[in-house]
């Protein structure tokens, strides 16, 4: 019988023990058989350095959590930021800790992680035990088993309410692991390996597996075979079967399960050796201890647990974690801190900390160090008062908040320092503090009258405007009453501040003010709280304005206007003032007068209803979109006069408004424009004929230059094929056939291009001049394309090499295919004509950008210069350098106005000597339909 655990490196314990004894390993295990005591329990390895001291004394707040939310571990650090114990915070599940709005968030963030994704930090807001809440930055990861799966979730929430750490002390180091092994009863047994039975086993084993003394005697020799894990049994005859073949002193160890009596299966480990052997030599009997294990498996279970955690702290840790020993050497260095100081682990591991430490600081460093490990202090916060300052790779110094803390592991003493850049935070509070003395300083000189209170109703800062509407010199408010300053202020007033204090916003627009020496002013004002850096309540803040000077002013207006209406009686505009339904409410005696009507006839009547039916919408539509910010608007309408008579009028219309911005009346201010009207018609009628005039002289020009340019450049093939013929007839019959048939090539050329050149000029004409339909269609445009190249090829391009290439797979396109074909067949003209070398091939590219067919056709010939360029598509040019090729100028004009019918585009890119691109683009309408 044997038990499963590792490998303790029993005999090195024994040989220890025998040493402190003074005896042999033979002698110490003759006196223990002996004896009948049990074998001495497993000594422990000592336990590594457990990083359990930064997961508790983190500054931030550190989650393990399950698949599902509910608390594994925690540190002291979650208590503080939420007001729970550790036991409630246990029994609550995290999502518990959260704001109600935001717990189906939680659900989210999980299944992200057990799906293997990566979540990035983010912010969540918890809610603290008395209720109030806390703004919290979380990192949160997944903590994978061996096999890769999740295990659970490790989250780290870092407090961000104040923006700042509170100092607090590190707990003392506990032990993760209990020594578990010290009080594990070890079983003594002799079992024969011959016929697999246990022959001697000693009273330890019910209490090991759970039986009772008769129990296990009923088993008898069987107990193996009916206990131990099927799983386990092969390994265990194997384990047997080693030994039959061991050398005395030989050690074999195992580890195995057994089932104990309530049905659980424990871990066992056992330590065999030689104990009786054959006549021939060989082992028949071993004898052997066994001790329990389980406890310690998964004691070392849970402390693989507990490293992968606290590994995941440090890894996932959002400030920088460097341990360092005695020598002040560098044994840790996260990736936090690599970011922080810009060094690798591997390049701090090993060497001093004062690398990261500014030149000038680092003697009192070491000091402070030395002293902190004299004093036995486990931990201390470090730049309580002022900053620290770190030395970045490049430099650069920053400053640092630090919490230290030391573990003394038995030979030397461990510090752990944790670090935060606080440049950020700094940067903050120097701006906050620049903020609020700009503040301050805006009041002081803010030409309204402002005070700014506390919940004392105390000054903290008023406007020098303040002081000087109230009379009150120029002696500091601040620290003083309002009450005292002003003690006659009224009861309803002082209701006002108190209701203001518990978060209402309260104004008047016009508030009697009774000043001590019985002046009466009037005063506006808006009072609204303040609230500080927590969201609370700091105060009120009080905006005034002395409009004793306006409520004057208003009440002699009110005055003045009945003294100006009788301006408005004589007025000769139409004046009328109707509600928001379009009842009217006043009328002058000029708009009397326009509608033959009386006052008393005309108020309460809809003003609507005096218009023409088709007008009354569209006027009802310019006045109601009137507003605040543009209450004005002119319109023009056409009116029946009480004559039955259609007139023109011109109306401005104004929304008026109380101080309350409610809308209360519109108010109108007519005219009679008919005459004005029938005056800009006139005009109108004679911009048209002079447009339709400049139009024909417009066309008459083009005619001239068309029949100009025709008869100039007709000259030229007629004298040719005039000569041509005359030479023919006259000397048919001396000519060689050669001779003949160069005239004959030289009429026909000619003739092609006096033919050419009679359809560019129809073409031109037509397009300028009789509109040509555009007919859209949908075409192959492949087969166009192809069809174009072998038609310019056969008549023009007799030993130029000529290609098409579909790079964009268009196939049917709507286009117009006269005008298309019109494009092709003067680009692909002129790409042979202007290419003398006929080695130098021609290209036609189909292709697409987006939603638009792009056609290139690419020479290599003579090119053109830039400054003839920008003149190529006007009708008629032709360049100085070019006059010696045929052509009439007008073949690219003709493909512009093709190209424009298209609603599209045309370029042209060219080097002289190197050749010309012309790029067109034409708007893609795919073939609709019609099949490929």
């Amino acid at each position: 019988m044997s038990l499963l655990i590792r490998d303790f490196n029993l005999l090195k314990r024994l040989r220890q023990r025998a040493q402190q004894e003074k005896l042999s390993v033979e002698q110490l295990l003759e006196k223990w058989l002996e004896s009948g005591l049990t074998q001495p329990q497993p000594i422990v390895a000592e336990e590594p350095l457990s990083y359990r001291p930064l997961f508790e004394h983190s500054n931030d707040a550190v989650f393990a959590l399950e698949l599902n939310g509910k608390v594994i571990d925690l540190n002291q650090r979650v208590g503080e930021i939420f007001g729970y114990s550790r036991d409630e915070l246990v029994a609550l599940s995290y999502p518990g800790l959260v704001v109600p709005e935001q717990r189906d968030l939680c659900e989210a963030v999980f299944q992200q992680l057990i799906d293997g994704e990566h979540v990035p930090l983010f912010e969540r807001t918890f809610q603290r035990k008395d209720g109030s809440l806390v703004q919290g930055e979380v990192n949160i990861a997944a903590v994978n088993d061996e096999q890769g799966n999740p295990r659970y979730i490790l989250a780290v929430i870092r407090d961000i309410t104040e923006r700042k750490r509170v100092a607090q002390e590190l707990e003392e180091q506990r032990l993760f692991i209990q020594n578990i092994f010290d009080t594990n009863p070890n079983v003594l047994y002799v079992h024969n390996i011959e016929h697999q039975q246990t022959v001697i086993i000693n009273h330890r084993i019910p209490s090991a597996i759970g039986y009772s003394d008769q129990e296990v005697a009923e088993m008898g020799e069987s107990i193996l075979a009916r206990l131990a894990h099927p799983d386990d049994l092969p390994r265990i005859a194997d384990h047997f079967a080693r030994l039959r073949d061991a050398a005395d002193e030989e050690i074999f160890d195992l580890e195995y399960r057994m089932r104990h009596r309530d049905g659980s299966w424990r871990w066992f480990y056992s330590r065999d050796t030689p104990f009786k052997r054959t006549a021939d030599g060989r082992v028949q009997e071993i004898i052997g201890t066994a001790v329990d294990i389980t406890e310690l498996r998964r004691a070392q279970e849970a402390l693989r647990d507990s490293e992968a955690r606290l590994s995941g702290v440090i890894a996932s840790a959002m400030d920088a974690i460097i341990t360092i020993d005695e020598a002040q050497q560098v044994i840790l260095f996260n990736a936090a801190a690599e970011h922080m100081f810009g060094y690798s682990a591997t390049e701090m591991i090993g060497h001093k900390l004062d690398r990261v430490i500014p030149q000038r600081f680092r003697a009192a460093h070491n000091a402070h160090i030395r002293h902190f490990g004299v004093t036995g202090i486990t931990n201390r916060k470090m730049g309580h008062l002022d900053p620290l300052w770190g030395l970045r790779r490049d430099g650069h110094e920053f400053p640092i908040e630090a919490s230290i803390s030391q573990v003394n592991t038995g030979d030397r003493a461990i510090y752990t320092v944790i670090l935060r850049d606080i440049t950020a935070r700094l940067r903050s509070e120097n701006a906050l503090r620049e903020s609020e003395q700009r503040l301050r300083q805006f009041i002081r000189h803010s030409p309204a009258a402002i005070a700014l209170l506390d919940t004392d109703m105390k000054y903290l800062s008023t406007s020098q405007r303040w002081t000087q509407d109230y009379r009150l010199g120029e002696s500091d408010l601040t620290g003083r009453s309002h009450y005292e300053v002003f003690p006659e202020t009224p009861q309803r007033l002082k209701e006002t501040y108190q209701r203001c204090l518990k978060g209402a916003t309260e104004k008047s627009d016009a508030d009697p003010f009774l000043r001590a020496d019985g002046t009466l002013d009037w005063v506006r004002w808006e009072i609204q709280p303040w609230h500080n850096n927590d969201g609370e309540i700091g105060g009120i803040i009080i905006f005034s304005e002395v409009i004793t000077e306006r409520v004057q002013a208003q009440k002699a207006l009110l005055e003045s206007e009945e003294r100006y209406r009788a301006v408005v009686e004589d007025a000769p505009l139409l004046l009328t003032r109707f509600r928001q339904d379009g009842e009217i409410m006043f009328v002058n005696q000029a708009y009397c007068d326009f509608f033959k009507m009386t006052s008393d006839e005309l108020i309460g009547k809809n003003f609507l209803d005096l218009l023409p039916e088709g007008e009354r919408n569209r006027v009802w539509e310019n006045i109601a979109g009137l507003t605040i910010e543009s209450p004005v608007q002119t319109h023009e309408h056409q009116a029946m006069n009480p004559n039955g008579e259609l007139c023109w009028q011109r109306w401005t219309n104004h929304a008026l408004f109380d101080s309350q911005g409610s809308l209360v009346a519109y108010q109108s201010i007519g005219e009679d424009i008919t005459e004005y009207k029938a005056a800009q018609q006139l005009a109108l009628d004679f911009e048209r004929i002079k447009a339709t005039f400049q139009n024909e002289q417009e066309k008459n020009v083009l005619i001239q230059r068309i029949i100009s340019a025709l008869s100039h450049d007709m000259r030229t093939p007629l004298t040719v094929i005039s000569m041509s013929r005359d030479i023919l007839e006259r000397y048919a019959d001396q000519l060689s056939e050669q001779n003949r048939q160069t005239h004959l090539a030289k009429i026909k050329n000619q003739l092609n291009f006096a033919i050419q050149l009679l359809e560019d000029t129809v073409q031109m004409a037509r397009g300028n001049l009789i509109n040509q339909e555009f007919r859209p269609l949908p075409v192959n445009l492949p087969i166009l394309c192809t069809v174009s190249i072998e038609e310019i090829s056969t008549t023009y391009g007799k030993g130029h090499q000529m290609q098409f290439v579909n790079k964009g797979n268009i196939e049917v396109a709507v286009v117009d295919e006269t005008l298309l074909s019109r494009i092709l067949m003067n680009l692909l003209t002129n790409a042979i004509k202007y290419t003398p070398n006929t080695e130098k091939g021609i290209l036609l590219e189909l292709d697409r950008l987006q939603n638009w067919i792009v056609l290139r056709v690419i020479d290599h010939g003579i090119g053109i210069s830039p400054d003839t360029q920008q003149h190529i598509f006007d009708p008629f040019f032709r360049a100085d350098d070019v006059r010696h090729i045929q052509g009439s100028g007008l073949g690219l004009s003709i493909v512009k106005d093709c190209v424009d019918r298209h609603q599209g585009q045309i370029a042209v890119h060219s080097e002289i000597g190197k050749g010309t691109v012309f790029t067109v683009q034409i708007p893609l309408i795919e073939g609709g339909g019609v099949s490929q």
